[in-house]
């Protein structure tokens, strides 16, 4: 059994999208065969390798992930801990900073990340256009084919039709999708919604990837404000009456974005499903009442309960899905600029605040000196 790989790249085009379409395919898929590898383990006969069953290949990239993600983590809280450290490290070392100097550098500092959370803001608004625009087309194409997507699945050619009735009806219990015990999978949701994914499914790919910084999503426009934003020259200065306070600042910003990266991929997923979510409530009732149906001809009255729902809300129901994912991305878009805005501004007010006179915190000197040789050791630029 040698694996298909035109099968292979095919899966990969899913899941990531088309080069064509500016989406990097760095997601690694794995046609993987257990039952060949445990045949070559137990030296029974085997058509295959123990290489081309690719369970090897799947050990080396699943444990790949799991460093990366572990190295993700400890750089994160040492960032996190370096900010803490240095804060503590303001009131021992510079109790004679100048409040007015202060107050100048948290004026100048919300009004360069203003400005940055502005073109973020102006990245957001070119993608919801984009959307906007491939979903209208997707809208009038699944509007024109619903029907003839319908029958395609109630009606497949060259399909035996004897106990086939059985499947639709265990589709209808199941609110439009049914796995057989063979592994074959149906669902009409996603048959009337296809022509709508097909219209944005790269715009949706290339916005949300975060395993690269592209102009075109997400990840990069972020990374750009965080760059952008560090670029001011009071973090290049190393004026020692403020370097500490404004350490803190640059780790609270990474916590934020930390905070915002698994926010916003949550969120990809209610956006991405809010298409097909949709049409499913539109849909359900009719689910329901062909589930029910019994006795002779039971397959032609189904089908027609189908066909009816479907001449009945098919120029209403794909628009309404339409404007579902444009409010759940604005949604998105409102979030992460709130976030940004709320934390930041708070982050930044007390870093720069005038501690009280006589404030004594513990000696944390050690601790700094700790964190420091730290970030050295991973080459993480804190202190840089």
């Amino acid at each position: 059994m040698k694996i298909d790989r035109k099968y292979k790249k095919k899966v990969e085009t899913f899941l990531m999208g088309s080069e064509e379409h500016g989406v990097e395919n760095t997601l690694k898929v794995f046609t993987v065969s257990s039952k060949e590898y445990w045949n070559i383990t137990l030296k029974k006969k085997s058509s295959l390798t123990i290489d081309e069953t690719e369970l090897p290949s799947l050990k080396g990239y699943l444990r790949e992930i799991y460093i990366s993600q572990t190295k993700k983590t400890v750089e994160n809280y040492i960032s996190e801990v370096s900010g803490i450290i240095s804060f503590l490290n303001v009131t021992k070392e510079y109790v004679g900073d100048k409040n007015n100097e202060n107050t100048s550098l948290y004026i100048n500092l919300t009004k360069k990340l203003k400005y940055e959370i502005h073109t973020l803001d102006v990245f957001f608004g070119k993608i919801l256009q984009t959307l906007e625009t491939e979903l209208k087309n997707g809208v009038d194409k699944a509007e024109k084919d619903c029907l003839k997507n319908l029958n395609s699945l109630l009606k497949p050619e060259k399909m035996n039709f004897s106990g086939y009735h059985q499947t639709i009806k265990a589709l209808c219990k199941n609110s439009g999708s049914f796995r057989s015990s063979r592994g074959d999978f149906i669902d009409l949701n996603n048959k009337l919604t296809s022509p709508i994914y097909a219209t944005v499914n790269n715009t949706i790919k290339s916005t949300f990837q975060f395993n690269a910084c592209t102009k075109r999503n997400i990840k990069g426009s972020l990374t750009l404000l965080q760059s952008n934003f560090l670029e001011y020259e009071a973090f290049k200065s190393k004026k020692t009456a403020q370097s500490y306070r404004l350490i803190y600042i640059k780790t609270e910003l990474r916590r934020v974005l930390v905070l915002l990266e698994k926010k916003i991929l949550h969120r990809k997923i209610i956006i991405y499903n809010s298409i097909m979510q949709s049409i499913l409530e539109v849909m359900e009732p009719v689910y329901k009442d062909a589930s029910k149906v019994q006795g002779p001809n039971s397959m032609n009255k189904i089908q027609k309960m189908f066909e009816e729902k479907l001449k009945e809300c098919q120029s209403t129901m794909f628009k309404e899905a339409m404007k579902n994912m444009l409010a759940e991305f604005k949604d998105l878009n409102t979030d992460v600029i709130k976030t940004l805005e709320d934390k930041m501004e708070a982050s930044m007010r007390l870093a720069l605040a005038q501690f009280p006179e006589g404030l004594h915190l513990p000696d944390s000197t050690k601790e700094l000196e700790q964190m420091k040789a730290l970030c050295d050791t991973i080459n993480l630029q804190i202190f840089n």
